[in-house]
């Protein structure tokens, strides 16, 4: 291959050389030669085959992305089983699954982690579709092989992952820029606390259009039962990333267990998903069924010793990327208020001074209130976090103080409101309170970013 078209190929290969020989100067070899005079002289003159090696290895990493390729294995025995082929997709373009292969994939496999590909059912990258990377996916089982012998064509691209702007505010369209995939996901689940609320079979979850296997919960849970947990990425899809679109739903499943009573019904409360954005690092949560409130039971349609060994669908619901929001849903307050009750009881009210500690600075409430009394004060944000706009992942803690030398009081409840910069949406959080608070004393008003919720 003569130099014009190496460079046409790799229109980046002289930087790229030079990076290698800035990294290690005496690393070259002949089959450098397609490059620009200077290096070509350079790279005969070299006799480091090892380092030439090396360099060899480097520069194939660097140019593949330049390629524009994405190398793609296909297979007709799941995972990875011959027969085998490798089909090469420029990247973002619909390619067409050999003739020889049609009707019979059943595993693939992408040779780099940062790119990712969509497996079409149809021709033209058309019909229903899965995602796939460089972990191999056995289509046999994954998704309870709907897309087994069915792969048609495929489309292949390098993963982009977006940064988190310096602010944001989270809105019903902010996943396309802010959250397209997740690096983490996790559930909390809770059954109800009633009798005969548990059960004796096993409780599975499975991710529609999205998970190669289900996510086995729990075997056995008694009423009340209530668990957080992470789930594996790679185990669970086939990959370190998934698509926020590609979640289509939520499946409960009961495999029955051969216990006298398997196959009992059980009382789902709720169950919520919680994620982190790949690239940006928001927190993001799918609250629509955190209140179910569903009685469960498998049912059965194989008899005997069967039915002991599948996984029955019992619940699912469906899920809209624009349904996920952020925790909290914006990254900074500009505007900042304390809100403090006073308890409807004897003697609830003081003689003290009530301050609110924010930040660096303490903010005056009110002097020597009575019982049933509502104050509210706007906090300087500058003056407390020395910045115009505090994140609100370090806004973590407001405190009540008594001073005065006098007598205790009894605060009902009290809210923080947070306004998001550049926008009118505000965020509250609401801690109640039946503890005195004695002269000299404190009180707490904790913040966690997963408790804000927004108020307006």
């Amino acid at each position: 291959m003569g130099a014009q078209a190496l460079d046409r190929l790799f229109p980046d290969g002289d930087r790229i050389i030079r990076e290698l020989y800035e990294a290690q100067p005496p690393a070259a070899c002949s089959a450098f030669v397609g490059f620009s005079s200077h290096m070509r002289s350079k790279a005969r003159r070299a006799t480091d085959n090892s380092g030439c090696c090396k360099a060899l290895s480097t520069f194939r990493q660097k140019t593949k992305d330049n390629h524009g390729v994405t190398v793609v294995d296909i297979c007709d025995n799941s995972p990875l089983n011959p027969h085998c082929t490798t089909v090469k997709a420029p990247r973002n373009k619909c390619v067409a699954v050999p003739d020889e292969y049609k009707g019979k994939v059943s595993g693939v496999k992408t040779d780099a982690a940062d790119h990712i590909c969509k497996f079409y059912t149809e021709p033209d990258c058309k019909g229903k579709h899965f995602e796939a990377a460089s972990h191999a996916a056995n289509l046999r089982e994954s998704q309870g092989g709907v897309f087994n012998d069915k792969v048609a064509s495929l489309r292949c691209d390098k993963l982009r992952l977006p940064k988190a702007p310096e602010t944001w505010e989270w809105k019903s369209t902010s996943h396309y820029q802010l959250c397209p995939r997740l690096d983490k996901l996790a559930i909390d689940f809770q059954l109800e606390n009633n009798y005969g609320s548990g059960t004796y079979d096993r409780i599975k979850l499975n991710f529609l259009g999205a998970s190669q296997k289900p996510h086995v919960i729990v075997e056995g849970p008694s009423p009340g039962y209530k668990v957080s947990q992470d789930i594996d990425m790679v185990d669970i899809f086939g990959q370190e990333t998934v698509g926020l679109d590609q979640i289509k739903g939520i499946e409960l499943l009961d495999r029955m267990t051969d216990h006298w009573f398997g196959g009992d019904p059980w009382d789902l409360f709720g169950i919520k998903l919680r994620g982190r954005c790949a690239g940006t690092g928001i927190s993001v949560a799918l609250n629509d069924y955190v209140s179910a409130d569903k009685e469960l039971q498998a049912r059965p349609t194989e008899p005997g010793r069967y039915q002991y060994y599948s996984d029955w669908p019992v619940w699912s619901g469906l899920i809209k990327p624009k349904e996920w929001v952020a925790e909290p849903q914006c990254s900074h307050f500009y505007m900042i208020n304390v809100n403090l009750h006073i308890a409807d009881a004897n003697y609830a009210g003081t003689d003290n001074d009530l301050y609110a500690r924010v930040g660096k600075s303490k903010f005056l409430i009110t002097r020597h209130p009575s019982r049933r009394e509502v104050f509210t004060i706007d906090v300087d944000v500058k003056k407390a976090f020395k910045t115009k706009a505090v994140p609100v992942d370090q806004f973590d803690k407001v405190t009540i103080l008594s001073e005065g030398g006098h007598d205790a009081f009894l605060p009902s409840e009290a809210t923080v409101f947070g306004w998001c910069s550049n926008s009118k949406t505000s965020l509250s959080h609401t801690q109640k309170n039946d503890n005195w608070v004695y002269d000299g004393g404190e009180m707490d008003i904790e913040l966690p970013i997963s408790k804000w919720v927004k108020s307006n």
